[in-house]
């Protein structure tokens, strides 16, 4: 017996961090009172049927820019797997169906995921190996170029149990052209902290690009995570904390540390050319400081921040309403790029900005 089809029409897998959840509900009910209530997958992924298309939604998200949904990935047909063709059969059948969405000349990625039962819960796991098995037919079947990295289009895929949910996008549409919007980043030799990958996430997110050359303030900067990464990216850095840095960030010449609050530093400080703050403060000081700052930045000058929330996945709607407070306060001195909880953020929120006041996303 051929189990029901989970959506009437089209849809979409909504991606966010397990513990946001309740939040990206609240926004979601926020933004599209009409919308039907999300089916939770796993934790973390959930389906939603769209009544006017993945475009359109895909189209509204951008506008409305939701801070915690961090990944979104089509659903326009679904495929059974059954015993005989198994999953390869059934993405090679999906592929067929969705084969006009994939012109011959886009450069294609295909991904995978699988819904399992894990430690009490379910969760959704990328399938390398299968992408990379499937690619060869993929491309038969589509007479594209299939590539991992820069994809104009993305095939998304989601076995779950004994059915495939498959789409393709545009890979813009998708928030983020990794999986589930993992972003995944290698240890390098000499890296500092885990930190490190918060704001090369950030950069690559909402696209900043930084002067190749310049000074850049690092707000709480102590062990130096980011202090490293900006240097890496050609910039001396001014590193404030009373904390410690790392004894190889102090052998740098091309780093400054003042050891004190930056509260003491601002009305004295210099010009520079970018501002980063990963400091660990209720988010409303956190905004203060950063609106004090601005004034040290050239005319779109670029600046990174984080927003701490509270530990253990809080959902409430006033915690939702102080963070969006917090944006339209930085947004009378900054241009807001984005803010979302990307992949490596924990209890708190990555807000990419640019020096003079421009309001940019619709909030409410």
């Amino acid at each position: 017996m051929t189990a029901e089809p989970l959506l009437a029409g089209t849809g979409a897998l909504l991606t966010c961090a397990p513990e946001a959840q309740g939040l990206l509900r609240l926004e979601l009910a926020d933004a599209w009172p009409s919308l039907p209530a999300p089916r939770w997958l796993a934790d973390g992924l959930a389906l939603v049927s769209l009544p006017d298309g993945f475009e359109a939604f895909a189209a509204e998200v951008k506008r409305v820019a939701p801070v915690f949904l961090r990944h979104l990935a089509p659903v326009q047909v679904e495929q059974p797997v059954t015993a005989s063709r198994g999953v390869m059969g059934a993405l090679k059948r999906g592929l067929e169906a969705l084969e006009e969405l994939a012109p011959a000349d886009a450069v294609l990625a295909v991904q995978v995921r699988q819904v399992l039962e894990r430690g009490g819960s379910a969760c959704a796991e990328r399938m390398t190996a299968l992408e990379r098995g499937f690619a060869p037919t993929a491309a038969e079947v589509t007479q594209c170029r299939i590539e991992t990295a820069h994809p104009e289009r993305i095939v998304s895929a989601l076995l779950l149990g004994d059915r495939l949910l498959m789409g393709v996008s545009d890979a813009a549409e998708n928030l983020s052209t990794w999986p589930g919007g993992e972003r995944r980043y290698l240890q390098v030799d000499g890296q500092i902290s885990r930190a490190e990958f918060k704001l090369l996430e950030a950069l690559d997110v909402f696209g900043m690009v930084l002067p190749a050359s310049g000074v850049a303030m690092d707000m709480g900067a102590a062990p130096g995570g980011w202090s490293r990464v900006l240097l890496e990216k050609g910039l001396s850095v001014v590193a404030v904390d009373p904390a410690k840095l790392d004894p190889a960030l102090l052998r740098d010449g091309r780093v400054t540390h003042l050891r004190s609050r930056v509260e003491e530093r601002l009305a004295d400080a210099g010009p520079v050319d970018v501002i980063v703050n990963d400091m660990r403060l209720d988010p409303r000081e956190s905004v203060s400081i950063m609106l004090r700052a601005a004034q040290l930045l050239p005319p779109a000058g670029p600046a990174v921040m984080t927003l701490k929330l509270p530990e253990g996945g809080v959902t409430d709607r006033a915690l939702l309403g102080s963070v969006r407070a917090c944006l339209r306060q930085l947004e009378g001195a900054y241009c807001v790029v984005g803010a979302r909880r990307l992949f490596h953020n924990r209890s708190e929120v990555t807000v990419a900005l640019t020096a003079g006041g421009k309001r940019t996303t619709a909030r409410e």
